[in-house]
């Protein structure tokens, strides 16, 4: 779908900014290296030093679930470490894969994203359990 809208706008006459990007999850670190290259030039290319995401700092390579369960205590993890975190309202990525294994998801009010961007503060987390 990606490459077919790319096809599409350069039809009608768009003109790229910079190559398009692709990326592979089955690459060994998944899309992060990628990604991070084609980032670093799109925000050269239009004269951004740095921007920070709701997100924070890039987490590195997702792992697979079973390097995340030999490094996390068999699942403990860093999850009350990260519940405790009074300065923040989410848990970090590594801790978000985490705590689907035990039923849960970490998500962002999608309505109040671009609000709190503005605003320069984080974005509205909830969890929800199953």
């Amino acid at each position: 779908p990606a490459r077919d809208l790319d096809e599409v706008l350069e039809k009608l006459g768009a003109q790229r900014l910079i190559p398009t990007g692709f990326g592979d999850d089955q690459d060994v670190d998944q899309y992060h290296t990628g990604f991070g290259e084609w980032k670093s030039q799109l925000y050269s290319r239009l004269g951004v030093d740095k921007v920070t995401a709701s997100g924070g700092e890039d987490d590195g390579p997702v792992k697979s679930d079973e390097v995340i369960k030999t490094e996390t205590k068999q699942l403990r993890g860093t999850l009350k470490e990260a519940l405790d975190d009074i300065t923040t309202g989410q848990i970090p990525f590594h801790d978000t894969k985490l705590i689907k294994s035990h039923g849960s998801y970490q998500q962002d009010d999608r309505d109040l994203r671009e609000e709190r961007q503005k605003l320069g503060i984080e974005n509205a987390f909830s969890f929800m359990i199953r």
